[in-house]
């Protein structure tokens, strides 16, 4: 026979030879990401789900004559085990919030004030089991907005009277795809010229930004600005155009669109990654400049920098990161890190990222983005910073581990560090008056750094 019909002969025995290696190498490096989650999250258990494993595939191995031939095996198999085990946990932890016990039973000290504790904001049925997950603040406005979001859909946006920490509105908003769903909203950002909100909203594959208008104390959905098939993640306006900025999950790409300020017309987009999570990135208006942090493995973590803002020229600029780890004898080891969260320190010329896999924070000069210093957060998955310019002080997210960590920027040492409960999403510094403020599945905290 000719090699066409021993191709067709053995069509299947060919695709398994050649394909399968590859499909499971691609499988592998997809959802490799869950099991680092796991890890990143919480090692011990992470751990404990791998001794687990081995623990099934030796008595897998050690009974294998009394098992059913119908038993899968196979180290791949096992693979898939530990991706499902670790699936589970990540959804699970994301999902469920702390005891009220283990909130109500945190150290309040005069250093941390409650803004919205749990206690508090599980009266409003409303909320339907959302947890809180990012703020913004307009003190001009006595205003604090919060966004609530669980994973099955449900979530709202709340105002908050913000000197008697009531709740002065709210607002649910429906899927307009399907009537009896509801977005559940994430990011917020903030024009405050306009007295106009933006919330990144998700339902079943329905992605829209939500403009709201909270002028004369109120809030209300203005309109919806819809981003087909493409996840929104953060948002971000830009001063003093108003432009607003959003950023999307890739894969298949990484993107930031662009739209105007005055009428929320898109003018552009920035394609910056093909692969890996984009949730934050940091503006810098007085340089006409944004930075992107990467967890992109295919361009060895490299971050970007966006030039040309103003005249929606842009122009982008990657930037290996590298950081050298110290071995023995003077010498260090140079390595790719991911990044994650991103804060900027305009007066220091500096950047901070966060490295959630690798617990680490890293400052940056602002101009060689090269890597001056880096320490270690205190928990679990370092994720969003924020910077105080009037304290010289950097707010650290460990999310994982339900802490907030202060960076002493001057001589970048962590100085405190303050335990608020499971989930920090999110930490805000208000540029006007540099208060603090965390917000965690136990509820909104606003931190006196002394």
């Amino acid at each position: 026979k000719g090699l066409r019909e021993l191709f067709i002969d053995h069509y299947w025995v060919v695709v398994r030879l050649l394909l399968m290696p590859f499909l499971k190498l691609l499988y592998i490096v997809i959802v490799f990401y869950f099991i680092l989650m796991f890890w990143s999250l919480n090692t011990l258990y992470f751990i404990g789900a791998l001794a687990a494993v081995f623990f099934v595939m030796w008595a897998r191995g050690r009974f294998a004559a009394h098992i059913p031939s119908f038993v899968p095996r196979g180290l791949f198999v096992w693979y898939v085990f530990l991706v499902l085990i670790s699936a589970a946990y990540v959804q699970s932890f994301n999902r469920f919030p702390p005891e009220p016990a283990a909130c109500e039973s945190l150290h309040l000290s005069g250093e941390i004030r409650p803004v919205l504790p749990m206690k508090e904001y599980r009266k409003h049925s409303f909320l339907n089991g959302a947890l809180p997950y990012d703020m913004v603040l307009d003190e001009d406005d006595r205003a604090i907005f919060v966004s609530f979001k669980n994973l099955s859909g449900a979530g709202a946006i709340v105002r908050l009277d913000d000197r008697a920490n009531e709740l002065a509105a709210h607002l649910v908003v429906r899927s307009d795809r399907e009537t009896s769903e509801l977005f559940y909203p994430e990011r917020l950002c903030i024009n405050k010229v306009k007295n106009q909100l933006y919330a990144t909203t998700k339902s079943n594959g329905n992605f829209q930004i939500i403009a709201l208008d909270y002028g004369d104390g109120g809030l209300g959905a203005v309109r919806r600005l819809k981003f087909t098939n493409r996840e929104t993640t953060n948002c971000a306006v830009k001063m003093p155009e108003g432009d607003l900025y959003v950023i999307f999950l890739g894969p298949p790409n990484n993107w930031i669109q662009v739209l105007d300020g005055k009428k929320l017309k898109p003018v552009s987009e920035i394609q910056f990654g093909i692969f890996g999570y984009a949730d934050y990135f940091e503006i810098d208006a007085l340089k006409d400049r944004l930075l992107v942090p990467s967890l992109d493995p295919t361009n060895l973590f490299k971050i970007y920098e966006v030039l040309g803002l103003s005249e929606h020229k842009f122009r982008t600029v990657s930037y290996p990161l590298i950081v050298n780890i110290p071995l023995f004898f003077g010498y260090s080891f140079p390595v790719s890190i991911p990044t994650l969260g991103v804060a900027h320190a305009s007066k220091n010329h500096r950047f901070y990222l966060s490295s959630p896999f690798a617990q680490l924070v890293l400052e940056l000069d602002d101009e060689s983005m090269k890597v001056r210093r880096f320490i270690r957060s205190s928990g679990n998955f370092p994720r969003e910073l924020a910077f105080n310019a009037q304290k010289n002080l950097l707010l650290v997210a460990n999310y994982g581990s339900g802490t907030v960590d202060v960076v002493d920027a001057e001589n970048f040492v962590r100085i405190k560090t303050y335990r608020l409960g499971k989930l920090v999403r999110s930490v805000y510094v208000s540029p006007d008056s540099g208060r603090n403020f965390a917000v965690t599945a136990c509820g909104v905290f606003e931190l006196e750094l002394k």
